[in-house]
């Protein structure tokens, strides 16, 4: 039974801004190259491509949490092709915990810190803390730490949470 769901994607300022950002390096590239284009269009749509292509990325990339009786899972679209999950059964431990994403991870994203662990987060400064049985640590950013922290008590009875 699912006890949770979140989907977490940018800010919208956030991406506006990046959006605004390729735009005007799109129209800069274009703009640079209207002889060129003149010349030889389809270069300037081969060049354009990559700009295309992060912006298709920015806007798909979505952070899905879910909770249920069997453990926490996670998907990171379009960069994880399958869902991962953590079962009760392998965590030793699980918190919920105030991060420093820059300085412990260098950032938001898929990230691995070589004391913290692997990181899924897409913004703010809270996440789930989960430490399996094997030592392994992983954090999945929430922005939903109250709700998260009774499930968690739920499940992990000895956790912090």
């Amino acid at each position: 039974m699912r006890e949770f769901n979140e989907v977490q994607q940018l800010n919208k300022w956030l991406l506006a801004a990046i959006y605004v950002f390729l735009l005007l390096l799109l129209c800069f590239q274009v703009g640079f190259s209207i002889d060129l284009l003149l010349k030889s269009p389809h270069l300037v749509v081969i060049t354009s491509l990559p700009v295309l292509l992060a912006l298709a990325l920015i806007y798909f990339t979505k952070l899905k949490t879910e909770i249920d009786d069997e453990g926490i899972h996670i998907t990171f679209s379009p960069y994880m092709l399958k869902k991962r999950s953590y079962l009760w059964e392998d965590i030793a431990s699980g918190e919920i915990r105030k991060y420093k994403p820059l300085k412990e991870y260098g950032g938001w994203g898929i990230k691995f810190g070589l004391k913290s662990g692997m990181s899924y987060t897409m913004r703010g400064n809270m996440g789930i803390q989960i430490v399996t049985k094997e030592g392994k640590k992983v954090l999945i950013g929430t922005q939903k730490s109250e709700e998260v922290a009774g499930i968690l008590a739920k499940y992990l009875p000895l956790s912090k949470g």
